[in-house]
Protein backbone atom coordinates (compact mmCIF):
# COMPACT_ATOMS: atom_id res chain seq x y z
CA UNK A 1 0.00 0.00 0.00
CA UNK A 2 1.32 3.57 -0.71
CA UNK A 3 0.33 5.93 1.30
CA UNK A 4 0.09 10.03 1.34
CA UNK A 5 0.63 11.54 4.71
CA UNK A 6 2.38 14.19 6.87
CA UNK A 7 5.30 13.27 9.21
CA UNK A 8 8.26 14.61 11.48
CA UNK A 9 11.20 13.00 12.95
CA UNK A 10 13.67 13.79 15.69
CA UNK A 11 17.22 12.21 15.46
CA UNK A 12 20.04 12.04 18.52
CA UNK A 13 22.95 11.13 16.69
CA UNK A 14 25.80 9.65 19.08
CA UNK A 15 25.26 11.69 22.29
CA UNK A 16 26.84 14.81 20.25
CA UNK A 17 24.17 15.81 17.91
CA UNK A 18 20.43 16.52 18.07
CA UNK A 19 18.64 16.77 14.48
CA UNK A 20 14.61 17.89 13.94
CA UNK A 21 13.46 16.48 10.50
CA UNK A 22 10.57 16.11 8.24
CA UNK A 23 10.69 12.63 6.16
CA UNK A 24 7.79 11.26 3.92
CA UNK A 25 7.94 7.96 2.32
CA UNK A 26 5.73 4.70 2.94
CA UNK A 27 9.02 2.51 3.32
CA UNK A 28 12.05 4.77 4.26
CA UNK A 29 14.16 6.08 1.69
CA UNK A 30 17.69 5.98 3.03
CA UNK A 31 19.21 9.58 1.81
CA UNK A 32 23.09 10.37 1.76
CA UNK A 33 24.72 13.64 2.35
CA UNK A 34 28.07 12.36 0.79
CA UNK A 35 30.20 12.35 3.47
CA UNK A 36 32.57 9.23 4.26
CA UNK A 37 34.19 8.11 7.37
CA UNK A 38 37.96 7.25 7.79
CA UNK A 39 39.14 3.27 8.04
CA UNK A 40 37.97 2.46 11.16
CA UNK A 41 35.74 5.05 12.27
CA UNK A 42 31.87 5.48 12.32
CA UNK A 43 29.05 7.01 13.62
CA UNK A 44 25.30 5.60 15.11
CA UNK A 45 22.09 7.41 15.42
CA UNK A 46 18.80 6.65 16.59
CA UNK A 47 15.76 8.74 15.39
CA UNK A 48 12.34 8.96 16.26
CA UNK A 49 9.31 9.62 14.03
CA UNK A 50 5.72 10.50 13.75
CA UNK A 51 3.43 9.86 11.00
CA UNK A 52 -0.07 10.65 9.95
CA UNK A 53 -2.31 10.19 6.39
CA UNK A 54 -6.27 10.19 6.06
CA UNK A 55 -5.73 8.42 2.21
CA UNK A 56 -4.16 5.87 0.55
CA UNK A 57 -3.76 4.48 -2.97
CA UNK A 58 -5.64 1.53 -4.18
CA UNK A 59 -4.26 1.07 -7.59
CA UNK A 60 -4.36 4.41 -9.34
CA UNK A 61 -6.92 5.86 -7.09
CA UNK A 62 -6.62 7.71 -3.63
CA UNK A 63 -9.35 6.57 -1.07
CA UNK A 64 -10.47 6.82 2.11
CA UNK A 65 -12.03 4.15 4.28
CA UNK A 66 -14.00 4.39 7.46
CA UNK A 67 -12.82 0.97 8.54
CA UNK A 68 -9.22 1.80 8.58
CA UNK A 69 -9.79 5.45 9.67
CA UNK A 70 -6.83 8.13 10.29
CA UNK A 71 -3.76 5.88 10.52
CA UNK A 72 -1.05 7.26 12.99
CA UNK A 73 2.54 5.88 12.63
CA UNK A 74 5.20 5.62 14.99
CA UNK A 75 8.62 4.48 14.38
CA UNK A 76 12.07 4.10 15.95
CA UNK A 77 15.30 4.16 13.76
CA UNK A 78 19.01 2.55 14.37
CA UNK A 79 21.26 4.43 11.88
CA UNK A 80 25.06 3.54 11.00
CA UNK A 81 27.95 4.43 8.97
CA UNK A 82 31.38 2.56 9.41
CA UNK A 83 34.70 3.29 7.34
CA UNK A 84 35.61 0.45 5.66
CA UNK A 85 38.69 2.23 3.97
CA UNK A 86 38.95 5.83 3.68
CA UNK A 87 37.15 5.52 0.27
CA UNK A 88 34.20 3.07 1.39
CA UNK A 89 31.44 3.47 4.03
CA UNK A 90 29.22 1.36 4.64
CA UNK A 91 25.86 2.37 5.76
CA UNK A 92 22.71 0.86 7.43
CA UNK A 93 19.23 1.71 8.30
CA UNK A 94 16.67 -0.72 10.31
CA UNK A 95 13.28 1.17 11.44
CA UNK A 96 11.00 -0.54 14.16
CA UNK A 97 7.48 0.89 13.42
CA UNK A 98 4.09 0.34 15.11
CA UNK A 99 1.26 1.58 13.09
CA UNK A 100 -2.88 2.06 14.20
CA UNK A 101 -6.37 3.23 12.38
CA UNK A 102 -8.55 4.71 14.40
CA UNK A 103 -12.02 3.00 12.06
CA UNK A 104 -14.21 0.94 12.98
CA UNK A 105 -11.83 -2.04 11.81
CA UNK A 106 -9.36 -1.18 14.46
CA UNK A 107 -6.41 -2.06 12.64
CA UNK A 108 -2.73 -1.74 14.19
CA UNK A 109 0.29 -3.79 13.68
CA UNK A 110 4.22 -3.48 15.12
CA UNK A 111 7.04 -5.01 14.10
CA UNK A 112 10.63 -4.26 12.76
CA UNK A 113 10.31 -3.20 9.13
CA UNK A 114 12.88 -3.11 6.84
CA UNK A 115 16.77 -3.38 6.38
CA UNK A 116 18.92 -1.32 4.26
CA UNK A 117 22.05 -1.23 3.47
CA UNK A 118 24.45 0.53 0.87
CA UNK A 119 28.11 0.98 0.13
CA UNK A 120 29.05 4.45 -0.24
CA UNK A 121 32.50 5.06 -2.35
CA UNK A 122 34.27 8.34 -3.05
CA UNK A 123 34.29 8.26 -7.07
CA UNK A 124 36.67 11.51 -7.53
CA UNK A 125 37.58 14.65 -6.05
CA UNK A 126 38.77 17.75 -7.34
CA UNK A 127 39.31 21.40 -5.87
CA UNK A 128 41.09 22.99 -2.83
CA UNK A 129 40.05 26.07 -1.44
CA UNK A 130 36.45 25.17 -2.77
CA UNK A 131 36.65 21.01 -2.93
CA UNK A 132 34.09 19.05 -4.78
CA UNK A 133 33.56 15.18 -4.51
CA UNK A 134 31.00 12.39 -6.22
CA UNK A 135 30.35 10.03 -4.49
CA UNK A 136 28.03 6.87 -5.57
CA UNK A 137 26.35 4.08 -3.55
CA UNK A 138 24.81 1.03 -4.20
CA UNK A 139 22.98 -1.38 -1.91
CA UNK A 140 19.52 -3.64 -0.90
CA UNK A 141 16.65 -3.31 1.18
CA UNK A 142 15.38 -6.40 2.32
CA UNK A 143 12.82 -7.51 4.57
CA UNK A 144 13.58 -7.98 8.39
CA UNK A 145 10.66 -9.34 9.58
CA UNK A 146 7.21 -11.27 9.16
CA UNK A 147 5.18 -9.15 9.15
CA UNK A 148 2.17 -8.64 7.20
CA UNK A 149 2.32 -6.25 3.83
CA UNK A 150 -0.34 -4.64 1.72
CA UNK A 151 -3.05 -4.35 4.63
CA UNK A 152 -4.51 -1.53 5.88
CA UNK A 153 -1.57 -0.05 8.54
CA UNK A 154 1.15 -2.45 7.21
CA UNK A 155 4.56 -1.55 8.76
CA UNK A 156 6.33 -2.01 5.19
CA UNK A 157 5.42 -3.17 1.84
CA UNK A 158 7.40 -6.55 1.97
CA UNK A 159 10.12 -6.19 -0.91
CA UNK A 160 13.41 -6.49 -1.42
CA UNK A 161 14.59 -3.54 -3.54
CA UNK A 162 17.80 -2.95 -4.99
CA UNK A 163 19.31 0.65 -4.34
CA UNK A 164 21.63 3.06 -6.37
CA UNK A 165 22.32 6.80 -4.79
CA UNK A 166 24.69 9.17 -6.52
CA UNK A 167 26.36 12.38 -4.39
CA UNK A 168 28.08 15.57 -4.88
CA UNK A 169 29.26 17.22 -2.51
CA UNK A 170 30.93 20.59 -2.26
CA UNK A 171 32.89 21.93 0.55
CA UNK A 172 34.10 25.48 1.89
CA UNK A 173 35.57 26.72 4.79
CA UNK A 174 32.60 25.60 6.85
CA UNK A 175 29.62 25.61 4.26
CA UNK A 176 28.88 22.38 2.73
CA UNK A 177 25.92 21.81 0.03
CA UNK A 178 25.32 18.08 -1.18
CA UNK A 179 22.78 16.74 -3.88
CA UNK A 180 21.79 13.16 -4.35
CA UNK A 181 19.66 11.24 -6.94
CA UNK A 182 18.88 7.91 -6.71
CA UNK A 183 16.62 5.25 -8.02
CA UNK A 184 15.04 2.16 -6.22
CA UNK A 185 14.59 -0.67 -7.76
CA UNK A 186 11.57 -2.12 -6.24
CA UNK A 187 10.57 -5.40 -5.54
CA UNK A 188 6.81 -7.42 -6.13
CA UNK A 189 4.24 -5.11 -7.19
CA UNK A 190 5.97 -1.70 -5.48
CA UNK A 191 6.57 1.24 -7.77
CA UNK A 192 9.79 1.81 -8.46
CA UNK A 193 11.39 5.91 -6.51
CA UNK A 194 13.40 8.30 -7.46
CA UNK A 195 14.88 9.91 -4.40
CA UNK A 196 16.36 13.42 -4.64
CA UNK A 197 18.03 15.21 -1.14
CA UNK A 198 19.29 17.90 -1.04
CA UNK A 199 21.09 19.55 2.40
CA UNK A 200 23.42 22.61 3.06
CA UNK A 201 24.50 23.24 6.21
CA UNK A 202 27.45 25.43 7.93
CA UNK A 203 29.68 24.37 10.99
CA UNK A 204 30.89 26.58 13.34
CA UNK A 205 33.35 24.64 15.64
CA UNK A 206 31.60 21.66 17.40
CA UNK A 207 27.76 23.42 15.99
CA UNK A 208 26.42 22.35 12.69
CA UNK A 209 23.20 24.41 11.45
CA UNK A 210 21.46 22.18 8.78
CA UNK A 211 18.44 22.54 6.39
CA UNK A 212 17.58 19.78 3.88
CA UNK A 213 14.66 18.97 1.28
CA UNK A 214 13.79 15.56 0.84
CA UNK A 215 11.34 14.54 -2.33
CA UNK A 216 10.60 10.73 -3.09
CA UNK A 217 8.81 10.13 -6.90
CA UNK A 218 7.11 6.87 -7.13
CA UNK A 219 5.92 5.40 -10.14
CA UNK A 220 2.14 4.86 -10.00
CA UNK A 221 2.15 6.04 -6.33
CA UNK A 222 2.50 8.82 -4.39
CA UNK A 223 4.69 11.82 -4.59
CA UNK A 224 5.84 13.10 -1.05
CA UNK A 225 8.47 15.66 -0.20
CA UNK A 226 9.63 17.80 2.71
CA UNK A 227 11.53 20.46 3.68
CA UNK A 228 13.47 20.59 6.89
CA UNK A 229 15.04 22.73 9.07
CA UNK A 230 18.05 21.49 11.89
CA UNK A 231 20.33 21.85 13.99
CA UNK A 232 22.71 19.77 15.50
CA UNK A 233 25.91 20.27 17.98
Amino acid sequence: MNQGFRSHRFAAAALVTVVAAMFCASVQAIDLNGFLRERGHGDVSVSYTTEGYEKFWVGDMKVADPGVGDVDTQSWSLWFAYGLTDRITLIGELPYVSTEGDGFGNFKEKDWQDLSLLAAGRLFSFGSKVQSDFVGAAGIRTIASNYVANSPVDVGDGTADWLFRVVYLLRYRGFYFSQQVGYDLRGGDAPNGYPLYTEVGQTWGPVTATALYARLTANGGTITNAVTFGNTG
